[in-house]
């Protein structure tokens, strides 16, 4: 498999950013949630995508229960072009990290224009999680040219693998151990394991 050269894995990110954007407006998300203002965050803000997928959140409130998130799931579901949808209580114990952080995790799939997008919702309960739309924004104010196309090449190689570390590991090897392989991403991971 020949890899992508870095204007055209630029390019791709450009692209994906572009047309992800354009996905979320047509979709009118805040409209058919009906569970306040979208905060849409992760690769599309920072220009980081490398593949369909676009996380979004709302933050109706710590009263918002099952049947609410079924009844926001049931109007996306009557959307043109949806077709899979999957539903995580991740409230308490449940929560993959903090307090802050218990939601209903209700990604779903919708095609536009032929392409199957990932639409990742988070439904939270105690915090909106601006923090991590103005993470994603910094990251994007901070990359160097040479950066961003490290992180590119790496989630490239590694987001359809079983042992995806995860964006923010990359992250973190890229602009704080200045990797810039994947070799080096390779090493990287296999220092933090040992």
């Amino acid at each position: 498999m020949t890899r992508p050269s870095d204007e055209e894995l630029l390019a791709t990110a450009d692209d994906l950013q572009r047309t992800g954007l354009e996905v979320l407006r047509a979709l009118r998300l805040e409209d058919v949630l009906e569970a306040g203002p979208v905060r849409v965050m992760g690769s599309v803000v920072s220009g980081l995508m490398t593949w369909r997928d676009l996380d979004v959140a709302v933050c109706p409130g710590p009263h918002t229960t099952p049947r609410d998130v079924l009844a926001m799931i049931e109007r996306v579901l009557r959307m043109p072009g949806v077709h899979a949808f999957d539903y995580r209580d991740e409230r308490g114990d449940r929560s993959p990290a903090e307090r802050r952080d218990e939601r209903f995790h209700v990604p779903f799939d919708v095609v536009r224009d032929g392409a199957t997008w990932r639409i990742d919702l988070s439904v939270f309960l105690l915090d909106p999680h601006e923090h991590v739309v103005a993470f994603h924004e910094r990251l994007r104010d901070r990359l160097s040219p040479a950066e961003r196309v490290a992180i590119l090449r790496i989630k490239n190689e590694w987001w359809e693998r079983a042992d995806y570390p995860g964006g923010f590991a990359i992250y973190t090897a890229v602009l704080d151990s200045g990797v810039r392989t994947l070799t080096e991403f390779d090493d990287w991971l296999a220092a933090r394991v040992s």
